[in-house]
């Protein structure tokens, strides 16, 4: 319900922030593939999406320039639909939401 939104969006924030802060230099969120050297494992690459299983609900949590994009489901929604839906989603929202003035 509408109620829950800012508990989701506290949360989902959370999670990747503490991700991020913990688990990857910045150094290696910032490069590409190509561009990343070949000795460094992938577990050690920038997070691409996760997916999490709540009680009731199932998420779908991707980065977007300056932002984070989530979509919520029930949690008869497949795994795979719900990660292909937020990579869709991420991919044609990237450039539009790169233009926004957010700091």
């Amino acid at each position: 319900s509408g109620s829950n939104q800012p508990l989701i969006a506290a949360i989902v924030s959370n999670i990747w922030n503490a991700y991020h802060t913990t688990s990857v230099p910045d150094t290696l969120a910032t490069q590409s593939d190509a561009e990343a050297d070949t000795d460094v494992t992938p577990a050690c690459t920038a997070l691409q999406c996760m997916v999490l299983d709540c009680e009731h609900k199932r998420m779908a949590i991707a980065g977007v320039p300056k932002m984070i994009l989530c979509i919520v489901s029930g949690t008869d929604v497949e795994h795979g639909l719900l990660k292909a839906k937020l990579l869709h989603l991420k991919r044609y929202l990237e450039e539009p939401l790169s233009r926004l003035d957010i700091d």
